[in-house]
Formats: structure tokens, C-alpha cells, sequence
């Protein structure tokens, strides 16, 4: 269960001819926030949800973990188990 590395999001936005700032426009959040999500150091959802929908891919292909997140928002994982 590997997801997308960093560089092949980016790729992905640059073949949609999408940009990190165009995401963050859209969305109304800081274009640091985008980068961060694209680079494993955040997991907001609605980021996530946002750049899946740009290069039209499912969010959990890109980030294979959004399938432990809760309701709450955090990703819980557990070790040894598989859902």
C-alpha cells in the first residue's frame, strides 16, 4: 500500500497544468499548506481532497492512509491490522 511520492503529484499537476497556488486560490488557504500536504509534512483533508480532484485521481490513491482517517480528522493506524 504505497501512495503517490511528492514528485509524482507535482507531475500530476504539472500534466493537468494545474499549480500548488491555483489549489490554494481555489480553496482559500495558503499556498504553504498545499506544498506541505503534497509533501508529507500535513494531512488535511480537504487539501488532500482538492489536489485528488485537480488531477482527477481518488484521494486514496494519491495518499493511501486517508483510509484510516476518523471522523475526527485525525489517521489512526493500528499496527499489524488491515481494513
Amino acid at each position: 500500500m504505497t501512495g503517490y511520492r511528492p514528485a509524482q503529484i507535482k507531475a500530476l499537476l504539472l500534466l493537468h497544468g494545474i499549480s500548488q497556488t491555483e489549489i490554494a486560490e481555489a480553496i482559500d488557504c495558503h499556498i504553504q499548506h498545499v506544498s506541505d500536504v503534497i509533501n508529507g509534512r500535513r494531512s488535511t483533508k480537504r487539501i488532500r481532497d482538492a489536489i485528488a480532484a485537480a488531477v482527477e485521481r481518488d484521494t486514496t490513491e494519491l495518499w493511501p492512509d486517508e483510509r484510516f482517517r476518523r471522523p475526527s480528522g485525525r489517521i489512526v493506524r493500528r499496527a499489524g491490522f488491515t481494513l
